[in-house]
């Protein structure tokens, strides 16, 4: 039998994020006395538009309400969760640029529709 040692997750933590509409399962593992995130994955609930409903700051990563402040570029944009803010952290313009896209979209939609 293979000994997986440090490859496998040292911790799964499953949660819910935007009023229920989204799951996220995040993956860590060890990283000496502390857990090192590995991989986060989010299922949005079908039938869902959590991101445009919301009134509250959206977050930049999933779309749903966010209260942790970011700044970027001198701005102040929000997170809904401490994974979308390590993945935030870990590289803000990739999160920008895929917001920046995702915004674009939907303003293109609204204009046909």
């Amino acid at each position: 039998m293979k000994d997986y040692g440090d490859e496998r997750p040292a911790q799964i933590l499953i949660r819910t994020v935007a009023r229920g509409n989204r799951l996220l399962v995040l993956y860590s593992k060890k990283n000496g006395n502390s857990l090192a995130r590995i991989a986060e994955i989010g299922y949005t609930r079908k039938g869902s538009n959590f991101a445009s409903a919301s009134t509250a700051n959206e977050c930049v990563v999933t779309g749903g309400e966010g209260d942790i402040k970011v700044e970027y570029k001198g701005k102040t944009y929000y997170v809904c969760c401490r994974g979308c803010l390590d993945a935030f952290k870990d590289d803000p313009d990739k999160v920008m640029a895929e917001y920046q896209q995702k915004k674009d979209e939907e303003a293109k939609k609204k204009a046909k529709g």
